[in-house]
Order: structure tokens, then C-alpha cells, then sequence
């Protein structure tokens, strides 16, 4: 899916792709006040190779529609010798 997006296909590299074949589903969803946003990110079990957790969050805090003011993310627990980062 990634690879074949416009904006996003040079952010994948070889490393993300057994990661991201696991991937089921990305959901943004807009703060209720305000101008930020949240993407989940959306696993199968397989990832658990990886890392435990099946649910990942990334919340971009606005100042406005065009002013990133900042993020948070959920920490990933990596499996050992799993880290592609």
C-alpha cells in the first residue's frame, strides 16, 4: 500500500517491508477541537515477531491547519535483535 502511494513510497525502505506485511488497517482521525490529528495504525498478531504491540498511535498537535506544534507516538517494545531502526 505504501509503496504504491506518491507521497510516502520513498519513506519505505527493504527493512519496513516484513513489517509492513502485516499492516491491516491506517485510520486518521480528527481531534474535536482544534486542528490536530491521530493515525492508528493497525497490526495483525504476525507483528509480534517484532514488537508487542498491535495498535500504534501517532497524535500531531496543530496550532493551526498549517503550524505543527507537536508530536507523540506510542513507544514500540522491540523484540531483541528485532530493531530495524
Amino acid at each position: 500500500m505504501f509503496k504504491n502511494h506518491q507521497l510516502v513510497q520513498d519513506y519505505v525502505k527493504k527493512h519496513d517491508e516484513p513489517l509492513l506485511k502485516h499492516l491491516k488497517d491506517v485510520r486518521g482521525k480528527l481531534h474535536s477541537e482544534g486542528y490536530g490529528m491521530t493515525l492508528e495504525f493497525e497490526f495483525d498478531e504476525g507483528i509480534k515477531e517484532w514488537f508487542e504491540e498491535t495498535l500504534l498511535l501517532k497524535t500531531y498537535h496543530m496550532v493551526d491547519e498549517d503550524v505543527l506544534e507537536w508530536t507523540e507516538c506510542t513507544t514500540i517494545n522491540w523484540k531483541q535483535g528485532k530493531k530495524i531502526t
